[in-house]
């Protein structure tokens, strides 16, 4: 009789034996199943003005080897253009400890770049793997541009005035805006706002009612009719001189959440500490804000909202003043190289007579901030930061699909750009950063990406250099910068590309491609390698604020 022993060889080869023939049944080795990619779910993200957005979830590719071409056309025309490939995102542990963590899912995400607005294009992908594709290898798609958003050219004008104006008025008039808004106004009606200061006494009985502003006891003016895309209602400065909006010292000049598609031009808003209210998260916020050739002074934050569906704004030529000593750069953590702390005043407060916290917040997805001037706030554009992954039983999603470019900082205490919890297709180009307290360029952390930095140029950071990479961030790509200062990785992160010839490579977690690929030029490099070629440390350039025209970093105004 024989043992169990001696039988557990032969029936080993048996077991082996018919695995052989499933697999050659199949033609897949079972070992390498997993290195196979699976296409799944394809989403095209919210478009912005110059910028499209695309996610492919996938299954497999464990040797993460699978790669994701992208052509785009006109629609109409013959000819494909080569964009950047999708970035894979692998999986990769972003955030935990600042900011909620999370693994990045399985899946492929990127943007085509500079396309022109209001345009229908074909975009094409090609999935290929080595190891074999199961299922469709090539989506083509169709996706539009958005259009810069424009009064409706067949709407009602409604004419406002301040409460003490003297002069003869223009037919359909109204004293002051809040009496326009919530009495006549319509989807594609234009409100022309006549020369003056509008401010209301937020301690006085009925102040409210004969200003035609504000709110008593709070002097919040609230707008709660919406407009449409195609019919936004739009609040513009009438041309008869300077229109501003004085606050008077209250917490939130204008609040907006409960109203879409309002549009704000030419006007001038100051004395608040936040002068337009977008949204609460979870709560309630707008969606298609548009801000144009407005200017914002002694204000802590200019435009802030935290609500996750909101959509589509477009914030640009706007010139963005905070509290700040405009003469003063300083930071909130001091060191023995660069002494902050040393400074009077320190440490900077982000409210009150001298503090100013965001030049602008954005949440939610297709949001659009250009061309605008931004100066002497603790950070200047950012992505917010309570942002989340998922939201179960709340709408919207998380921040993706924003474009922040052409705009000119200086001065900004801390960062000039966020892209703190964002997770894909958000994208910063073109920008001037000038006299950053602390890392300029912020992923604090970025849940996947990509976040793209292209063609920006950053001068004098002395804290820690250009780049802010904390919390463990994935998915950030930084080609053809010019950064004029130290660039210091930071905490580990993955996926990151940072181009950097003709030094080493730097040390981290990831890829990092260092030759023949769109090279970013730098003053210096920490800590792994250093460039040879120029290092400048420089001094604080200081800039007077033109009080009637914004220079922007791409484009001139008057405004």
């Amino acid at each position: 009789m024989k043992s169990r022993s001696s039988c557990f060889p032969m029936v080993s080869l048996v077991f082996l034996f018919f695995l052989s023939l499933a697999s050659f049944a199949t033609g897949v080795a079972p070992a390498k199943n997993g290195n196979r990619v699976k296409p799944g779910q394809f989403v095209i993200g919210d478009p912005t003005l110059i910028c499209l957005g695309f996610e492919w979830t996938i299954e497999g590719d464990d040797n993460h080897n699978a790669t994701v071409a992208v052509q785009y056309r006109k629609k109409g025309t013959t000819s494909w253009k080569e964009a950047l490939p999708l970035l894979r995102l692998q999986n990769e542990e972003a955030g935990g400890a600042l900011t909620p963590g999370t693994v990045v899912p399985n899946m492929f995400a990127g943007s085509i770049l500079d396309l022109e607005p209001d345009t229908e294009y074909e975009c094409k992908f090609q999935m290929s793997d080595p190891d074999g594709v199961d299922g469709i290898k090539q989506k083509i798609v169709t996706a539009r541009t958005r259009p810069e958003p424009k009064p409706f050219a067949g709407g009602r004008i409604l004419h406002a005035y301040p409460a003490n104006y003297k002069g003869s008025k223009e037919k359909e008039a109204f004293m002051g805006l809040v009496s326009a808004f919530r009495g006549a106004v319509e989807p594609g009606d234009t409100i022309l706002m006549h020369a003056g200061v509008y401010q209301s006494d937020r301690t006085a009985y009925n102040s409210a009612m004969r200003s035609g502003v504000g709110s008593d006891g709070f002097g919040t003016t609230r707008l709660t009719k919406s407009g449409t895309p195609e019919k936004p209602i739009v609040i513009k400065a009438a041309g008869d001189g300077e229109v501003i909006f004085d606050g008077g010292g209250c917490a939130v000049l204008f609040d907006v959440m409960g109203a879409n598609y309002i549009h704000f031009e030419g006007l001038t808003f100051r004395n608040t500490d936040v002068a337009i209210y977008t949204g609460v998260k979870n709560v309630l916020g707008s969606s298609g804000l548009t801000v144009k050739r407005c200017r914002f002074e002694n204000v802590c934050m200019a435009i802030w909202g935290t609500y996750q569906a909101s959509k589509n704004y477009y914030i640009a030529d706007n010139v963005l003043i905070g509290r700040f000593n405009a003469k003063i750069l300083m930071g909130n953590i001091g060191t023995d190289l660069v002494p902050y702390k040393t400074l009077s005043g320190f440490p900077p407060k982000i409210n009150g007579p001298t503090g100013s916290y965001y030049g602008v917040t954005v949440a939610g997805q297709g949001h659009v901030i250009c061309y605008n001037r931004i100066e002497n706030f603790w950070d200047g554009t950012c992505v917010d930061q309570a942002g989340s992954l998922s939201f179960p039983g709340k709408p919207g999603g998380p921040h993706a699909n924003i474009d922040f470019y052409n705009n000119y900082y200086c001065n900004i205490y801390d960062n000039p750009v966020e892209m703190d919890c964002g997770t894909h297709n958000i994208r910063f180009m073109r920008n001037l950063c000038l006299n950053s307290g602390h890392a300029a360029l912020s992923c604090q952390p970025i849940y996947g990406g990509p976040g793209y930095f292209i063609r920006n140029i950053v001068y004098h950071a002395p804290d820690r250099g250009a780049i802010k990479m904390y919390d463990r961030p994935a998915g950030v790509i930084h080609y053809h910068n010019t950064y004029c200062s130290e660039v210091y990785i930071g905490q580990p992160s993955a996926n990151l590309w940072i181009p950097i010839p003709p030094i080493q490579p730097l040390t981290m977690t990831g890829s990092v491609p260092t030759t023949g690929l769109r090279p970013n030029f730098c003053g210096s490099l920490l800590p792994a390698a250093r460039c040879e070629t120029l290092k400048i440390r420089g001094r604080y350039i200081p800039l007077k604020p033109s009080r009637n025209s914004a220079r922007h970093w791409g484009r001139s105004v008057t405004g």
